[in-house]
């Protein structure tokens, strides 16, 4: 007995055999839902990293639960891997998450996950301090690096002795590198470093500072270019001169008997002073100091011009 095979009726069957069982599926889904869990940022919250998979989403956001559908926070898809820095860990053994694409209850995937201890003591172990070449203040590179945990913040303090404190940074910049680290004059130096608002989260160390010393101070070229009469007994002057390793962006101006005329900034020379005063000498003499180094100073005589007060007759009646 021969049996026929009716082709169209299995292509129809088939069709509707893949209709029913999902083929051409446009659902919503999420997969591969992972969290990864960071450092504690606090006595009870911590940071972790969410991360999924999506296939076609019905719009551009998620929403992340924790138990009793308590909603935490509302996202753009694009901001995959998201990083929660203040994640509130639960009283459970584990702690639980949620992530459904936004109004979409039945895009959704869970997980669990062991949060760490961060009921555990903030610590600072392993200080190390590496120094540099020095720079012509007299001041050395420096470069400082730790390890920590449970840190309560992310900031610390560096302190030098007497509880001084030279500046809060970020963790995340760790190894850090202080260009211009002051010594200070003792055998070894001195740094503390705490977990920002912490006393009791803080290691210390001592170290041999390199054998610098700031280079001296020195004016030289010092020039007075004369100028003309004003007409009221004085003249104009341009003073300029060259400078190395000041130690400030000041300088001050005296004539004799170190009286102070002036004081201004090394970005202003050359100098121009349109009344200048002449002393009555033969020569007049001006001083040039940077300011507060009274070591770092160069004098010159000149030759003033010879000027005379116009005779003005006024207010006649």
């Amino acid at each position: 007995m021969n049996t026929r095979i009716y082709w169209p009726h299995i292509v129809i069957s088939l069709f509707l055999i893949l209709l029913i069982s999902g083929c051409g599926n446009d659902d919503c889904t999420i997969s591969a839902l992972t969290v990864e869990v960071g450092e504690c940022t606090c006595a009870d919250t911590y940071a972790i990293t969410v991360d999924f998979e999506v296939t076609n989403p019905s719009g551009d956001f998620f929403e992340l639960f924790i138990r009793n559908n308590v909603s935490i926070g509302f996202f753009r898809l694009s901001d995959l891997p998201l990083t929660i820095d203040k994640f509130e860990m639960s009283p459970n053994a584990e702690d639980f998450l949620r992530a459904c694409v936004n109004d979409d209850p039945d895009c959704c995937a869970e997980i669990e996950f062991l949060a760490p201890d961060c009921s555990a003591e903030c610590g600072i172990a392993d200080l190390i301090v590496t120094t540099g070449d020095c720079n012509a203040s007299g001041f050395y590179e420096l470069e400082l690096d730790f390890e920590f945990q449970n840190a309560d913040n992310p900031l610390f303090d560096v302190f030098i002795r007497n509880d001084e404190i030279i500046g809060t940074y970020q963790l995340d910049q760790l190894p850090l590198v202080l260009e211009e680290f002051e010594p200070s004059g003792n055998e070894e130096d001195f740094i503390r470093v705490c977990i920002n608002d912490n006393p009791d989260c803080c290691e210390v160390i001592e170290f041999l500072p390199p054998p610098c010393v700031a280079a001296s101070c020195e004016i030289f070229d010092l020039t007075v270019d004369i100028g003309t009469c004003n007409g009221a007994g004085g003249y104009a002057i341009e003073i300029d001169f060259e400078v190395q390793n000041p130690g400030n962006d000041f300088f001050d101006l005296f004539i004799r008997n170190n009286e102070l005329i002036g004081f201004y900034s090394l970005a202003e020379l050359p100098l121009t002073i349109d009344n200048f005063i002449p002393s009555g000498n033969d020569d007049d003499f001006i001083r040039v100091c940077v300011n507060d180094n009274p070591d770092c100073c160069r004098a010159i005589e000149f030759s003033p011009p010879e000027c005379e007060v116009e005779c003005n007759v006024t207010e006649l009646f």
